[in-house]
């Protein structure tokens, strides 16, 4: 049985606005000055319009999570940066001892290349089913330069199975003039992203790590996301 890949996430732009979200998948209305709406409603999903109330600390054994990471020949990558995405994502995930999960690399030294051929040329974008078939055959993160296709076009940031064992990502960096280090903001992608793999779902609470829009500031996740987490 195939798999079908989370429709997931998208990189705002100054024209892409309201977000109406079906347990998983993310639809875009293309309409200007709406990236202040926090009334994100759907009819055919359920949504809250208050934030859950604050768990207790997840007091239970760390759970380690190893993920082998590719990045494709294109994507400038180093094993320092790596690692700090993935120090920051289990940073978000332990906020306030909510999530006792540490997740670390499969692997050392320089990251491993990966490519595939799109019309003879190596672009290193996710355009298609293809495309996300190619590079999600084995498990782990795979970086990519752009993510253009998850199930439907895009533009996205990332996608990825749900469940299942791969996902891909983009590889952000700095804007000119921004204070925060990427790296804040691919943590909380990656660990979202994940979140899909082990069977979490899209959640419109604001400050939630699985909310469609993906913000460095995001860091709430519920106990039975945390629960999924440490599923084998």
């Amino acid at each position: 049985m195939k798999i079908a890949p989370a429709f997931n996430l998208f990189l705002f732009t100054l024209f892409l606005g309201t977000i109406l979200t079906t347990n998983g998948c993310v639809r875009v209305h293309v309409h200007v000055d709406v990236l202040e709406d926090s009334n994100l409603q759907c009819s055919s999903c359920p949504t809250t319009s208050h934030e859950p109330p604050r768990q207790e600390p997840d007091l239970g054994p760390e759970k380690k999570i190893s993920l082998k990471i590719k990045k494709h020949e294109l994507v400038e990558l180093t094993e320092d940066e790596a690692l700090g995405i993935l120090e920051q994502a289990t940073k978000v995930a332990k906020t306030d001892g909510q999530c006792n999960l540490q997740l670390v690399r499969d692997g050392e030294g320089e990251i491993e290349n990966f490519t595939w051929l799109q019309d003879g040329e190596k672009v290193g974008v996710v355009s298609s089913d293809f495309d996300f078939a190619i590079i999600t055959h084995l498990p782990g993160v795979k970086v990519v330069k752009d993510v253009q296709w998850c199930d439907r076009p895009g533009p996205w940031i990332g996608c990825a199975e749900l469940p299942g064992d791969a996902l891909a990502v983009e590889m952000l960096r700095e804007k000119e003039g921004e204070q925060k280090p990427f790296y804040q903001t691919l943590g909380v992608l990656w660990l979202h992203e994940y979140g899909h793999n082990k069977g979490n779902y899209h959640r419109l609470n604001s400050t939630a790590v699985m909310h469609p829009q993906i913000f460095s500031e995001h860091s709430a996740l519920t106990s039975t996301e945390c629960g999924n987490f440490k599923l084998p």
